[in-house]
């Protein structure tokens, strides 16, 4: 047999090989090609929609302060002679804190009482002339009646008898004010002790004896009626004060003790505005218990109080609410999510925003929106070009390639 006329060998198996390598490449472009041309949308940054429980907290700062201060100053110029308290000290209202020595200009006790003497004894000398001016008239009447004496010398007893009258009053107004004078000496020297208005706790005391005070001089004691409990003045802004109401719950946590909390409450929540710019505050004040005192006035301290919660119910981050696709059709804020299904499209679902935290917000599926389901992939962003997808259901927030 010729060799035109032999049939064709069979490929051999190395032939085999190069074919099969053929082909796999020009599939591979195929898909490679295909792959690419799915790739050109957008990709999604998802969340997994999941139920948890979203509370509304209020939180204001200020500083730590006493309920009740009360100041002791001295009405007396004197010396500090004995100092009875010291700083920390519990006293009883009543209690004598320090006791003084008058000085002379401040208590003149003897020349008071020496000058209501004179005055009374002026006052005595004009009722005796008084009295014997109001006899000289009846007897000068008498004679008149009968002859004796005339007109003329009536009037003259009687105009005697007034200024006789008129001193008596003078001298006793001297003898009121002389009175007056001498009890103010006598209550000036009461003040010769310094005594506590209230049960409390010395908060400032005078550190030696000897020293000169008076009422010039300021508050020599402060007392404050307890330790045991203090309040915080804080200032609350004008979109929260609505969500507080006296007897509230709250907690306070301190700077100066990081990770300790104080139950407190809420005491007094204010009328009247505070304005700085466009920021409007309103005053709130909470009472705190002071175990063991380990706080102190003036410390700075934050409270937090849990306004309202919303238990075992969809929310999304904030950032959920804030996407749309730059090809979506305009809609009220906050009135709808976007989905990708498990087919991988785009899905609009209306919902109604209820309670936020400022992190994650509750969502209920809008009427006759699609009802939203636990798992569903959430929108949150736009993946950019070269930036690498999240695991499934994963958040990538930075930005940045894992």
């Amino acid at each position: 047999m010729s060799a035109e006329s032999r049939p064709p060998a069979p490929p051999s198996r190395r032939n085999w090989v190069i074919l099969a390598l053929v082909v796999a490449l020009a599939g591979g472009g195929y898909f490679a090609l295909k792959g690419g041309e799915k790739t050109t949308g957008p990709r999604y940054r998802t969340t997994t929609l999941e139920k948890r429980t979203v509370i509304r907290r209020v939180e204001a700062s200020g500083h730590l302060a006493i309920i009740r201060r009360v100041e002791v100053p001295s009405l007396l110029q004197g010396r500090m002679l004995k100092v009875n308290k010291k700083l920390k000290d519990e006293v009883k209202a009543g209690d004598v804190l320090a006791s003084l020595e008058p000085l002379p200009t401040s208590m003149n006790a003897d020349v008071a009482t020496a000058q209501v003497a004179a005055a009374s004894g002026g006052v005595a000398q004009a009722e005796v002339e008084v009295r014997a001016f109001r006899a000289q008239l009846k007897q000068a009447e008498s004679l008149k009646e009968k002859g004796l004496a005339g007109e003329a010398e009536v009037q003259s007893v009687r105009v005697k008898l007034e200024a006789a009258e008129a001193a008596m009053r003078a001298a006793g107004a001297q003898r009121s004010a002389a009175q007056a004078a001498l009890t103010s000496v006598r209550r000036l020297a009461s003040n010769a002790d310094l005594v506590a208005p209230i049960d409390g706790v010395v908060l400032v005391a005078p550190d030696e004896e000897g020293g000169l005070v008076g009422p010039t001089s300021g508050p020599i004691f402060v007392l404050a009626d307890t330790l045991d409990r203090l309040h915080l003045a804080a200032e609350v802004s004008e979109l929260d004060v609505a969500l507080l109401q006296d007897g509230q719950a709250a907690e306070i946590t301190v700077d100066a003790l990081p990770g300790e909390k104080f139950p407190a409450k809420v005491v007094s929540v204010g009328l009247t505005p505070a304005r700085s710019g466009s920021l409007v505050t309103y005053p709130v004040t909470f009472e705190l218990e002071n175990p063991g005192r380990r706080l102190r006035p003036g410390l700075s301290a934050t409270a937090g109080v849990e306004a309202d919660r919303a238990a075992d119910t969809f929310a999304v981050p904030e950032a959920a609410l804030r996407y749309a696709p730059a090809d979506a059709p305009a809609a009220p804020d906050r009135s709808r999510v976007f989905r990708v299904t498990q087919a991988g499209v785009l899905e609009t679902v209306g919902i109604r925003a209820g309670l936020s935290d400022g992190a994650f917000t509750v969502v209920m599926s809008a009427d006759k929106a699609p009802p939203l389901a636990l798992g569903d992939a959430i929108v949150i962003g736009t993946l950019k070009a070269d930036e690498a997808a999240p695991a499934a259901g994963g958040i990538n927030l930075s930005g940045k390639k894992p």
